[in-house]
């Protein structure tokens, strides 16, 4: 009887099999890192689109302007900084800048860091009626994509989506 078989891998087998995981698992890593950049994408998205259905519905209920932008860390001055967050807040003296007597409605946190956002406009302002006083567009690009998102908002405050081939700010 032999007894000279022998059972499990040699040191050779297993170095290339971990050769052949590493190698397939740094593939997978690139692939995850683009599928979370278009998830996080997607997200900021929506949340924009959503949050400028509520400032809408804001103003009509409130009868007064309500303004969404990204305040100063004073929280008195738009900026035209949306990847640090997003705010609304009444704007009572329709002068577009936020006075301490004039409530925050929501301060909303910084976005993911891969999504990069560029607006035409420093701030949103939402009159009582409800329409936008100013036509405005909100860019969204992730990075390492193809394919990125703009939300057009019309003076009647209405949204929809376009892709963005404008991701050079």
């Amino acid at each position: 009887m032999d007894s000279s078989m022998q059972n499990g891998f040699t040191l050779l087998e297993l170095l290339f099999s971990l050769v052949i995981v590493s190698i397939g698992m740094s593939l997978s890593f690139v692939g995850y890192q683009r599928l979370i950049s278009e998830f996080e994408l997607k997200r900021s998205y929506a949340l924009f689109q959503h949050q400028t259905r509520v400032a809408r519905q804001e103003a009509l209920n409130s009868g007064v302007t309500m303004v969404y932008c990204a305040l100063d860390s004073n929280l008195n001055q738009c900026t035209s900084d949306f990847n640090s967050g997003f705010d609304l807040f009444v704007d009572h003296n329709n002068n577009g800048a936020h006075e301490p007597s004039e409530p925050i409605i929501w301060i909303t946190s910084e976005l993911p860091t891969q999504i990069r956002i560029h607006s035409n406009l420093i701030a949103f302002r939402f009159l009582a009626n409800g329409y936008l006083a100013t036509a405005g567009r909100i860019d969204l690009c992730g990075e390492g994509l193809d394919k990125n998102y703009a939300l057009v908002l019309s003076r009647s405050a209405s949204s929809r989506l376009e892709l963005s081939d404008d991701c050079s700010f």
